[in-house]
Parts: C-alpha cells; sequence; structure tokens
C-alpha cells in the first residue's frame, strides 16, 4: 500500500473511531472527490493540448492535399478540352 492510500486510510480510521459523525466524513470525502477532479482536469488539459498539435498539423496536410487536387482537377480540365478541341479539328477537316 502506497503512503497516499495508508494516509487516506488512517483519516478514514480516525474518523470512524472519533465518532465525530458524518460531518468528518463528509468532509474528507469532498476533498478527495475535488482532488480526484483536479487531477482529471490535469489529464484532460494535457489531452486537449495534445489533439491541438496533432489537429495542427493534419490541417496542413489537408490544405496541400486539397491544393494537389485542385491542380490535378485544372489538369484534368485542360487536358479533357484539349481532347475535345482536337476532336472538332478532326472532325472538320
Amino acid at each position: 500500500m502506497d503512503a497516499k492510500k495508508l494516509f487516506e486510510k488512517e483519516i478514514e480510521d480516525l474518523v470512524a473511531e472519533s465518532g465525530l459523525g458524518s460531518a468528518i466524513y463528509w468532509h474528507t470525502a469532498f476533498v478527495k472527490t475535488i482532488r480526484e477532479l483536479d487531477g482529471k482536469l490535469d489529464s484532460l488539459r494535457v489531452s486537449m493540448e495534445s489533439t491541438a498539435k496533432s489537429n495542427e498539423g493534419l490541417s496542413k496536410r489537408i490544405l496541400w492535399l486539397n491544393i494537389v487536387l485542385t491542380l490535378a482537377t485544372f489538369l484534368g480540365v485542360f487536358a479533357t478540352i484539349a481532347g475535345v478541341v482536337i476532336m472538332t479539328i478532326q472532325l472538320l477537316k
């Protein structure tokens, strides 16, 4: 059992033995809950920062992908127009 759990166990034992009633128990539970929430919020903050950095890199990749696809689309349009023009010229001869 690590030191933190041992300390919490000792506090719970003291509360149970002291007979001070539920006020101390609820106060201890409240403090414990606040500490757990604080730890969870820190974990969430770190996770959100990591996700933000990942999203930034992904958005840059998607931007370049869109640029490449746009250029490929224009190339396809020009190739189609050139093909139509060549076919029309051959048909008119």
